[in-house]
């Protein structure tokens, strides 16, 4: 084979006609650009083409289903926490996880409703749309009970109750969150110390155990802010100890102690025969209620129970 056949079968292509024009090259990094800045924004358009439906579904079916087992009584639980229905817990448990799959980049974060956060939402409602009370009171000689009306700390020049209240509150978080996620301000975290992150954690953690005292115990006590409120909710709890709910701490000490055996013991020896967690919390939902249903204890045992639930 000479020159000229190997020139005829390798055609040489111009280098004019090889090399796309500088114009098109810069126009196809600019359309990369803007197609990863909206993938950025909607991971599912990356993630759904890729999914593995036969290998992934079923495994991906068994943790919804573990997570909406628990975020029932957990969500009912942060509603109470933050001193509204426990319907609303509910939905604020349903929704996010719905959005986050689409919106969301992480494969192991925790979406929801969450400890601190209802306590900081039942702050902004004591302060701003309080509970009415129940008051009594003598007159001419009677003993009379009523409802009293109780204002908040600012008169905003119109009716409004607390879910309205706390509706805004919600969509004004949201668009902070929406603008903070735009200029990308997420970086901010990583300045914060551990020494910082431990003391928040340390902090809510007794916040949480505080408010929750009165229910383990069954006694009332009113909702306080502001500074020296651990202190001051401590000192109605002492006061109150005396006229504590024997069934109520009952219920409580035996539902705690499941708790810690079932996760400490059973759940471990579980998980190595079996590929799915037993859902110790449906568990125990579901034999308090049977309880709490034969033995009647809201009426014979003053228990306070959740009631009706309205369906959404």
């Amino acid at each position: 084979m000479n020159q000229e056949q190997i020139e005829a079968l390798h055609v040489r292509i111009p280098v004019k006609e090889r090399l796309p024009p500088f114009s098109n090259i810069e126009k196809g990094k600019k359309q990369s650009k803007i197609l990863k800045k909206i993938l950025s924004f909607l991971p599912f358009l990356n993630w759904l083409p890729k999914y593995k439906w036969k290998e992934d579904l079923k495994y991906d079916i068994i943790a919804g289903l573990t997570v909406g087992i628990m975020v029932v009584p957990q969500g009912m639980a942060y509603a109470s926490l933050a001193g509204i229905p426990p319907v609303y817990g509910l939905y604020a448990s349903f929704f996010a996880p719905i959005i986050y799959t689409f919106f969301g980049t992480s494969k192991h974060i925790s979406v929801g409703v969450f400890a601190v956060g209802s306590m900081m939402v039942g702050n902004v409602k004591l302060r701003f749309a309080p509970d009415d009370i129940e008051r009594t009171w003598y007159e001419n000689g009677t003993l009379r009970k009523g409802i009293s009306r109780v204002l908040g700390e600012v008169d905003f020049g119109f009716e409004y109750n607390a879910m309205d209240l706390l509706s805004s509150l919600t969509l004004t978080v949201g668009i902070v969150q929406i603008i903070m996620a735009l200029f990308r301000l997420g970086f901010i975290t990583t300045y914060m110390t551990d020494q910082l992150l431990s003391g928040f954690t340390t902090g809510s953690a007794c916040h949480v155990l505080m408010s929750q005292l009165n229910k383990i115990l069954g006694v009332p006590m009113p909702r306080h802010s502001g500074v020296g409120m651990l202190l001051r909710m401590l000192g109605d709890i002492i006061l109150e100890i005396p006229n504590t709910n024997l069934t109520t701490f009952a219920l409580s000490l035996c539902s705690l102690t499941f708790l810690i055996i079932s996760h400490t013991f059973i759940g471990p020896y579980f998980k190595r025969k079996f590929s799915f967690p037993l859902p110790f919390e449906l568990v125990l939902v579901i034999i308090t209620t049977l309880c709490s249903q034969i033995f009647d204890i809201n009426e014979k045992n003053d228990v306070k129970i959740v009631k009706y639930v309205p369906i959404g």
